[in-house]
């Protein structure tokens, strides 16, 4: 998988996908990456090599919530991927590619993603659960039982840094 194009201007995106014989597979990392009007979504090849940091976060109670209310859950959950998807081109425009970030997997209340250093795991992870707390939920969903705000006294983790309260 080359990753998600869009070709012509104005078009739409594309998955575009390359086949070849086994053999020529290392070949592709001196290709360099698809020229296209716009890259949506990455390909294999922007996926870290040999050592990588993958970090995974998950939606504690996420069954629970899908038997309170599907329809409100899946909108929060497409609002969670989101915000991790977009904190990891934060991350990425903002380091200039060199973060290596690579969403492998979300799906359902997990995402799962890799980097090429454990800090920016570590980064990454901090600064979506801190776009979390500003993004918009459904209200039916703060307003319900499962919504409740927890607080927690001891380790205040955000994007900056770890401080103990």
């Amino acid at each position: 998988h080359m990753g998600g194009h869009v070709l012509v201007d104005g078009g739409d995106a594309h998955q575009l996908y390359a086949a070849m014989h086994e053999s020529l597979v290392p070949r592709l990392m001196s290709l360099g990456p698809v020229r296209s009007l716009r890259a949506v979504s990455p390909g294999f090849l922007t996926a870290p090599a040999r050592h990588v940091a993958v970090a995974f976060m998950s939606v504690v109670g996420e069954s629970h919530l899908m038997a309170w209310d599907v329809s409100v859950t899946q909108q929060a959950l497409a609002l969670y991927h989101s915000v991790a998807q977009r904190q990891m081109a934060r991350l990425d425009d903002a380091l200039a590619r060199a973060s290596g970030c690579y969403s492998a997997d979300l799906r359902g209340g997990q995402v799962l993603a890799v980097f090429k250093q454990p800090q920016m795991a570590i980064r990454w992870a901090l600064c979506t659960l801190e776009a979390c707390l500003h993004a918009d939920w459904p209200p039916a969903l703060l307003e319900s039982e499962l919504g409740e705000e927890i607080s927690i006294r001891g380790v205040l983790a955000t994007a900056a840094g770890t401080r103990l309260l």
